[in-house]
């Protein structure tokens, strides 16, 4: 498949003989765009879907260019309505687009949030969109990449032999933790086809599913994007038969993809469903499923495996299946706007079980200066698993992102398809973020993580599921970091400095990481 998507990809490229820009949606990094769209949101403003990333323009622009949209809008909601548009449109208007950017540091910091920067030491990477026919456009990116300095040594691997009935592992065995050595990528290119409402992709798209800030359970931008082919809504539109009114806006995506990078089982497939509803002004319900299926040694009954919910020891599935719920409801308080949410991420998601929970809790606050605010979030992850989202202390180590089926688990070239800091993690997150007249945005985190923990390990694990990529054993970690982002005409500056008082193992003691990401738009 990852073939199939690149010959796709150089071959639509080879044959336009026009470029256009047309964006079909937001970016998937700018915390910014993020904050502005959910202060519109949250005013009512645009539709409130705000928790599926990349969002859709054309929804967006619609709601935005509504006469009388903004009448009695608060200076700060319309100041980000006119950003918002203001890249709307320029995202998505005709004429020739083309951009480079370069990211560099020292040290890749090992929490990755929604604003995160490079993975690597150096990425560099080229970008441009076409339009090949009113309702096709290419999304090209080209990029290089150096090889993934902080992962830990692997420890040695045994190779598992499968039970051919139920795909599970009949001896232990250690996951595959190879690091990502791939120079030449393509993440975030994507050929994409409009369909009444729904656009149809194949490609490299990046995606972040959850009301969270700094982590996103089962699909974020922790993880490269790996070669997937989708169908996605184009606009959020409430339905129109009045039995299903009642749900307000709505966005559902569908994406099939292929976990193409080194190990033990090779070419496993992925499926991932997510719904998304806004019933009431402020309220947004989230339902999502992940699974795992096929690859080297599994039975492959992709359609059985995608319709079997039920399973159990009478009933075993050929796959491994993840689910998530999430909620965020948000309001204000005399004229201060915010956001509470929370997000559970399941292990065992076929019925009648549904354990092994992680979760996400946060709020947000935006304290409005004039027509500009100050975001503060404060967020709380655990992935050390217990048995179900209302017991407490009654832990399952080893089984957030490990499969007993699959040896890599939940994660692509050696990271997490969601959580950053891996299995049996837990992350607290206290971050405020101000954006000036000039549309300079200033951002402080301070981060506790407690990576990994002493049970993490097959003496108080499940046999064989178990194991940590970021670290080789438990440690806590506390990091400060400060951001600024420096807009010009053409240009846009990210420098980030971060120091912590120890790093993942093997490593060890105080160290300190400065990053500098440059875009230029040709």
């Amino acid at each position: 498949m990852r073939n199939f998507l690149h010959g796709v990809l150089a071959a639509a490229w080879l044959m336009a003989a026009t470029s256009a820009h047309a964006a079909v949606w937001t970016a998937v990094d700018d915390a910014q765009l993020r904050s502005d769209i959910e202060i519109l949101a949250d005013a009512g403003v645009v539709d409130g879907i705000v928790t599926q990333w990349p969002l859709p323009w054309a929804g967006l622009l619609k709601r935005l260019e509504t006469k009388g949209a903004l009448t009695n809008q608060p200076a700060y909601v319309v100041a980000a309505a006119q950003r918002v548009l203001e890249q709307g449109k320029a995202k998505t208007s005709h004429g020739s687009h083309a951009e480079v950017s370069v990211d560099t540091t020292n040290d890749p910091s090992f929490v990755r949030g929604f604003d995160a920067l490079g993975r690597q030491k150096v990425q560099t990477q080229w970008a441009a969109e076409m339009i090949l026919s009113p309702s096709t456009l290419l999304h090209l990116n080209i990029g290089m990449q150096s090889g993934n300095p902080f992962k830990p040594p692997a420890p040695p691997n045994i190779v598992p032999r499968f039970d051919r009935t139920t795909g599970y592992s009949v001896i232990g065995y250690n996951f595959d933790d190879r690091p990502d050595h791939q120079t030449l990528v393509f993440d975030g290119s994507y050929l994409a086809q409009n369909i009444g409402n729904s656009v149809v992709y194949a490609g490299y798209l990046p995606h972040w599913w959850g009301p969270g800030w700094i982590s996103s359970l089962m699909m974020s931008t922790n993880a490269r994007p790996f070669p997937q082919i989708g169908i996605s809504r184009r606009s959020t539109e409430a339905f129109t038969w009045p039995i299903l009114r009642w749900l307000g806006p709505w966005q559902a995506e569908f994406l099939v993809g292929v976990l193409d990078g080194p190990g033990l089982t090779r070419n496993i497939l992925t499926d991932s469903l997510r719904i998304v509803v806004n019933p009431a002004l402020g309220l947004e319900l989230g339902f999502s499923r992940t699974q795992l299926l096929c690859g080297t040694g599994h039975p492959c009954k992709p359609l059985v495996s995608l319709f079997q919910v039920k399973h159990d020891l009478n009933n075993p599935d050929n796959s491994n299946s993840a689910g998530q719920f999430d909620i965020r409801y948000a309001n204000s308080i005399v004229g201060i706007p915010f956001s509470v949410y929370m997000q559970d991420m399941f292990m065992d998601a076929g019925l009648p079980h549904l354990e092994d929970d992680s979760n996400v809790f946060g709020a947000s606050v935006w304290i409005p200066r004039g027509d500009r605010t100050i975001r503060v979030t404060a967020e709380y992850t655990s992935s050390v698993p217990t048995a179900n989202l209302f017991t407490f202390g009654d832990y399952e180590h080893g089984w957030a992102y490990n499969s007993a089926k699959y040896p890599e688990g939940y994660r692509y070239r050696g990271s997490s398809l969601g959580f950053s800091l891996d299995s049996d993690s837990r992350l607290l997150t206290l971050q405020a973020s101000y954006d000036d007249a000039h549309d300079r945005v200033y951002t402080m985190s301070l981060d506790r993580a407690e990576v990994s923990n002493k049970c993490n390990v097959i003496a108080c694990a499940f046999e064989g599921i178990y194991g940590n990529v970021v670290t080789t054993s438990a440690v806590t970690i506390n990091m400060m970091e400060g951001k600024v982002s420096l807009p010009f005409h053409n240009m846009k500056l990210d420098l980030a400095l971060r120091i912590q008082d120890d790093q993942p193992r093997p490593s060890h003691g105080w160290t300190g990481g400065l990053e500098i990401a440059l875009r230029r738009q040709l």
